[in-house]
């Protein structure tokens, strides 16, 4: 009778054993329910990384793109202003030319159709420069400038102080507040 009372305790240390076991190698529920709040805490952490980091990235394309736009803006501006300056410079030989036919003609022709439609003419350009913001620099009376004004001679002039401008030998014009040709100049001494 003691060889099986002692295999009958045998097989219950061997069903508590392996009951042992058994706790050992499946978790409780509530430490199952740790264990899988801890990975996803981690796999959230790791989303809002990427999250934070592809924001980021995205800030960073949109400011570019911002500066970008920006630029090419500018670039544009600076393009056609570049462009409108050239196209400013080649006209005012033009004017100078009708400026010079104008000096020559006398009353009389001045009052003609043909002199009336020249005169015409040499205002239309001028109108067109100035809706381009170009405009004649002004000389006589004023002291030299060596910003707007270039002095190609000195002349001695009573009641005239030394510096001022007497005559204007060629026109001087400027965009806006640049000068696109200083006027050529004579000064009193």
């Amino acid at each position: 009778m003691s060889e099986i009372l002692d295999k009958d305790n045998e097989k219950k240390s061997d069903d508590k054993g392996s009951e042992l076991r058994g706790q050992r190698s499946e978790p409780s529920p509530q430490e199952d329910q740790t264990g899988k709040l801890k990975e996803l805490t981690e796999q959230l952490k790791v989303c809002e990384a990427k999250t934070e980091e592809y924001l980021n990235g995205w800030k960073r394309a949109q400011a570019d793109y911002q500066n970008l736009t920006r630029r090419m803006a500018q670039h544009e501006a600076e393009l056609i202003q570049f462009a409108t300056e050239e196209l400013a410079k080649e006209l005012l030989s033009v004017i100078d030319s009708f400026d010079r036919a104008l000096k020559v003609l006398t009353d009389e022709e001045k009052a003609s159709s043909i002199g009336k439609g020249f005169i015409a003419i040499c205002e239309q350009l001028t109108n067109l420069l100035k809706t381009h913001d170009v405009a004649r620099i002004e000389t006589v009376g004023k002291p030299l400038d060596p910003k707007a004004h270039y002095a190609v001679a000195e002349e001695s002039r009573d009641g005239v102080a030394s510096g001022v401008i007497v005559e204007e030998v060629s026109a001087g014009y400027r965009m806006g507040e640049k000068v696109i040709r200083p006027a050529k100049v004579k000064i009193a001494r």
